[in-house]
């Protein structure tokens, strides 16, 4: 029989751990998985300071490094200094080792690499921890179409759009603005991945004027 100083010891801790829990919860931000466009990312640097301490609190909880990596991301986009982009860079890679499962921080990750060959290899982890996210997929496109991919990092983008556009969920109709609204390069780009992911939706898309 455990005795009452193990019993009281074992409910400190569970106590604690509650605690713990309910603490970060209570001051976490909800906001969705990642900035979508301007007004969004607004919305994700307001809470930056929050979604600190709140990974501070629930230090070493993946998730809530990951959260504070992409509202921190949100800010550099919104402010634009050089010592928020090295912030970001910062808690990104913290939040990457804390939730390698992560896609989050290994695309912001991508984005803050200056090394062209290093970028496509990170990128490709956030592909690897995701294969095919809605959410992250414009601004994954957009970097991979910056740049001249390997055949691996063009097969997961091919693969990414051809099971999102499966899936549905209004993904098409994304699709079809991104592409309406896309630079010549990038529209050339994303008309090469439907091609060989979906050659019937590129058809779509080019059949209507735009």
């Amino acid at each position: 029989m455990p005795t009452r100083a193990v019993i009281v010891g074992l409910a400190g801790i569970l106590s604690f751990a509650a605690a713990w829990l309910i603490a970060a919860e209570s001051l976490r931000a909800e906001l969705g998985f990642f900035p979508k466009d301007a007004e969004n990312a607004s919305a994700f640097a307001a809470a930056a300071s929050s979604a600190g301490t709140v990974a501070s609190i629930g230090w070493p909880r993946g998730n809530l490094a990951s959260e504070h990596a992409v509202a921190d991301y949100a800010r550099g986009l919104v402010q634009k200094d050089v010592a928020t982009a090295a912030a970001v860079k910062q808690t990104s890679l913290s939040a990457a080792h804390l939730a390698p499962y992560d896609p989050r921080p290994w695309l912001v990750l991508a984005q803050k690499e200056s090394d062209g060959n290093r970028r496509q290899q990170i990128l490709k982890m956030s592909y690897y921890t995701s294969p095919a996210n809605a959410d992250l997929f414009p601004q994954r496109f957009r970097l991979a179409a910056a740049e001249q991919i390997d055949d691996e990092l063009r097969t997961l983008l091919e693969f990414e759009v051809g099971i999102l556009l499966k899936q549905g969920g209004g993904f098409d109709a994304d699709l079809e603005k991104m592409y309406r609204t896309a630079s010549d390069s990038e529209r050339v780009f994303l008309g090469s991945l439907l091609s060989a992911a979906d050659p019937a939706a590129l058809a779509k898309f080019t059949s209507r004027p735009r």
